[in-house]
């Protein structure tokens, strides 16, 4: 940085080198001057060792040039010379002399302040401009460097208000109280609704009245708390329809963990709710498909399931006949004719009430219900059709299972699902055929393996995609919906290779 002018530095030599010049000059001039006319009137050189003296050396010097020089003339040049006896003749000469040689020392010095003054006022106004110019160039490059940042800013805050407009979706913000303190323009041309109408519960009118509650709920749970928030839940367009969205919020805060502004999210989801409700009635319909064509393939045994009780009924009516019809009708045998009679026709009407409950659609009727039964069950509609296709049942069952909650017709159709796949993998191996069902009670849950002997189902995840069959005329859900099924019901449903071949199909449910 340059500072003032260092006025020091026109001050000249030292001392000594300045007095030193008036001792040198002036036997200089003595020299010159015995070359010259010796004359005393004649005194050119003196003078111009004092005016030498008196300019680069100054008022001091000077003076002391006048002293020497006075010296040297009444030494050299009054008569008698070579002594300092002064004739009094030659006095007015040497005093007139002094007064001309302190002039010209006056002289010197006032000019030479001058030229000083000049010099340092003229170096000064440079330094000045020197600054000025230096504190121009920077004040340039600090104004060039602000416009800079201003137009970066405006840049920057352009760029953010048009992501903000363009955002699929409706951004807003509030205060630390929940207030808003803006909403994009995609929102207002949404709800037709301005700002201001927004403030102060306005956005209440945006609602489903139905979602409202929850939706406060949720926000005025996350202001509380200072936590992050979601809701999913209906808002209304400008032209009256309602659409869902899901609306998430986050909290800013200050380097002290406050919040300062809360800034959220509306993603329009209305496309993807009905997807979802297409997805499910779309597997309600697969699964009912599923089980009308298991309950169809299954008739046969399904005769075979009624016809045994039927039969058993129509043996003790003929009993029963017979003990009532003699000469001494036997009471007792007939009464028990009859007890067995109400015992199968019983056996029949619920066989045909479950093959009903796997046609009728209905919700979920969860119950308390004994897993091992649901086996024995669904075993005795496959057992006709495991004799007509030579394969062996082999049960391994843990005693005094608890009872699990869960829906008896569904858990039924898993089992069923799963029993006739190891029936279908066998139909066509040579080898002894081999379904093997066991139970247990593993950590809080009721596992069930379905083993069978067959080729394996090769890839593991993808046995359970949709419309994915190894079976010729497979439909490709029933695993698919096995699965969703046991998932429903807090459970898992996985397969692995049997060992040396075949696969085992596991499924576990919760069993407090």
């Amino acid at each position: 940085m340059m500072g003032g002018v260092n006025i020091d530095r026109w001050r000249g030599p030292s001392a000594i080198l300045r007095y030193g010049l008036a001792a040198l000059a002036v036997p200089t001039a003595t020299i010159f001057q015995q070359f010259g006319d010796n004359h005393f009137a004649v005194t050119p050189s003196y003078f111009c060792a004092v005016l030498l003296t008196a300019w680069f050396g100054g008022l001091g010097p000077g003076l002391f040039a006048i002293a020497l020089s006075n010296l040297a003339l009444i030494y050299y040049f009054v008569p008698p010379t070579r002594t300092f006896v002064i004739d009094a003749a030659y006095v007015p000469s040497l005093i007139l002399f002094s007064l001309a040689a302190l002039f010209v020392t006056w002289l010197s010095v006032r000019e030479r302040n001058l030229v000083t003054r000049v010099r340092v006022e003229r170096e000064t106004l440079r330094d000045a401009n020197q600054r000025f110019e230096v504190t121009n160039e920077a004040l340039r490059i600090e104004n060039l460097e602000r416009k800079k940042a201003e137009e970066a800013l405006r840049d920057s805050e352009y760029k953010l208000r048009q992501v903000i407009e363009t955002v699929p979706g409706f951004l807003w913000s509030t205060a630390p109280d929940g207030e808003p303190t803006h909403v994009n323009q995609r929102t207002l041309d949404y709800s037709g609704m301005r700002f201001e109408e927004y403030l102060h519960l306005g956005w209440k009118k945006a609602l489903h009245p139905d979602d409202y509650s929850e939706m406060a709920n949720a926000f005025f749970r996350g202001i509380q708390t200072g936590t992050s928030f979601q809701n999913e839940h209906r808002l209304r367009r400008s032209d009256g329809e309602y659409r869902w969205h899901q609306a998430l919020g986050e909290p800013l805060r200050d380097q002290e963990g406050r919040i300062i502004q809360w800034y959220g999210l509306s993603v329009d989801i209305d496309d993807r709710k009905k997807a979802e409700e297409q997805l499910r009635s779309t597997q309600a319909r697969l699964a009912r498909a599923s089980q009308m064509a298991a309950v169809a393939e299954l008739s046969a045994s399904v005769a075979h399931e009624i016809n045994q009780p039927l039969a058993a009924v129509i043996s003790s009516a003929q009993t029963c006949e017979t003990w009532l019809s003699g000469s001494s009708p036997n009471i007792a045998r007939a009464r028990a004719a009859a007890d067995r009679i109400v015992r199968d026709a019983t056996v029949a009407a619920e066989v045909v009430r479950r093959i009903r409950a796997l046609f009728k659609q209905a919700a979920p009727d969860k119950s308390q219900l004994q897993i091992n039964e649901v086996i024995d069950e669904v075993w005795r509609l496959l057992q006709n059709e495991m004799d007509r296709r030579s394969i062996l049942a082999e049960f391994d069952l843990a005693q005094m299972l608890p009872p699990t909650a869960a829906d008896r017709i569904q858990v039924q159709q898993v089992l069923l699902n799963l029993m006739r796949n190891g029936i279908e993998a066998m139909e066509e191996q040579d080898d002894p055929k081999r379904l093997i069902v066991r139970s247990r009670h593993v950590d809080g849950r009721v596992v069930v393996e379905v083993c069978d002997s067959g080729p394996g189902v090769g890839d593991t995840e993808k046995a359970f995609e949709p419309f994915h069959s190894t079976k010729q005329n497979g439909m490709g859900v029933g695993l698919a919906i096995s699965r969703s099924i046991i998932q429903a019901h807090e459970g898992e449903l996985w397969v692995r290779d049997n060992t040396p071949r075949g696969a085992i199909f596991t499924f576990t449910l919760p069993a407090p």
